[in-house]
């Protein structure tokens, strides 16, 4: 009884985190690609305004995606946590606490984003000016979040590579999509040039992210689910 009801727990996690995921990574992409970074412009408060203006239900929608993306991250914090729980419990727990955080400061900067449409639709004094601190502030809330992050990819790839099951590669592209987070976070936060090196350091992060994370989510949709242990 007891070790069906053990594999009945890690299928349900890795259901629950290969969905959250792959809902995770969708929602993300037309939030950030497809609404702020097609709206908001850092350089030009004027411009940013006017683009939101004209496209009010394309930001609000990003907004509403980045709420959605939240509420993944923190399924997504249970269910790898329960996942690797017999890897190594105590990390598996501390990998969960790190990704909390990040949603927390994650949770935060969305409501940047929301001020900053709030001032620019209520034609406040200097409201594009205000709009776009709001929108700057979101960067640099985000970016200390993906401090946590780093720390939460960096202990699921190990936790990754300990494990029995999953690929080694996944692991391995994990711990690289960690440090590579980490890297740009700390870059962002203290080079004054960062801009100059901003496509280097996204790159460091954004392609083993792109190959790990999405990579896990759909080996744990497709092989994770039918475990019977870890």
């Amino acid at each position: 009884m007891q070790q069906s009801s053990d594999s009945l727990s890690l299928a349900k996690a890795a259901l629950v985190a290969g969905i959250s995921s792959i809902v995770m990574a969708a929602a993300a992409g037309f939030a950030e690609l497809g609404a702020r970074q097609a709206l908001i412009i850092p350089t030009d408060a004027a411009a940013t305004a006017q683009n939101i203006l004209a496209n009010p239900t394309t930001f609000r929608l990003g907004i509403l995606c980045y709420f959605i993306v939240l509420i993944c991250d923190l399924l997504a914090a249970w269910a790898y946590g329960a996942f690797f729980k017999k890897v190594n419990g105590s990390l598996s727990q501390l990998a969960a606490w790190f990704r909390i955080a990040y949603s927390v400061v994650f949770g935060v900067a969305i409501t940047s984003l929301v001020s900053g449409l709030h001032l620019i639709t209520r034609g406040a004094p200097d409201a594009a000016q205000q709009a776009l601190q709001q929108f700057s502030r979101y960067e640099d809330l985000w970016q200390i979040g993906f401090l946590f992050f780093s720390g939460h990819l960096i202990l699921l790839g190990y936790l990754a590579l300990r494990s029995q099951t999953v690929p080694k590669i996944l692991g391995a592209l994990l711990l690289a999509a960690g440090i590579g987070y980490g890297l740009n976070a700390l870059a962002h936060t203290l080079l004054p040039d960062y801009a100059s090196y901003q496509a280097v350091f996204s790159a460091l992060s954004g392609i083993p992210s792109a190959l790990g994370e999405i990579g896990i989510a759909i080996w744990l949709l497709v092989k994770g689910t039918k475990l019977k242990s870890e």
